[in-house]
């Protein structure tokens, strides 16, 4: 007995963004965000990494918001600047993904497991 729906999808379904405007809207952030990303100081991103591997040798486990806390953001960037970070960080070695934690606020955070602590 299936129970997951009709057995033929909908004739007028439609196709996955529902008009052009939304496909504009899309491609037009994806391109801001590549851009923006390419703008980051790279002084800036080599000490951050720094940063995070100093946490990451004292540390068992790396909350990446304790980090970005103390160390701060660029000029003209958000916290969103540290996910270019810890996909280095990743690829390096440094990190890899553990599981998720709530923060005092009651948000998900992904809780990073150290590849280089220091017991």
């Amino acid at each position: 007995m299936k129970r997951h729906g009709p057995e033929e999808p909908e004739a007028d379904a439609g196709p996955l963004f529902a008009t052009r405007t939304d496909e504009a809207r899309i491609d037009r952030d994806s391109e801001r965000a590549r851009a923006k990303a390419g703008k980051l100081d790279p002084a800036w991103q080599r000490a951050a990494l720094g940063r995070i591997l100093e946490h990451a040798q004292a540390n068992e486990y790396v909350i990446v918001e304790d980090v970005s806390q103390s160390f701060g953001v660029p000029p003209g960037a958000d916290a969103r600047a540290w996910g270019q970070v810890v996909r280095t960080a990743r690829s390096a070695g440094i990190l890899e993904a553990g599981d998720a934690v709530r923060d005092r606020w009651g948000s998900w955070k992904t809780r990073w497991r150290s590849r280089v602590w220091r017991s």
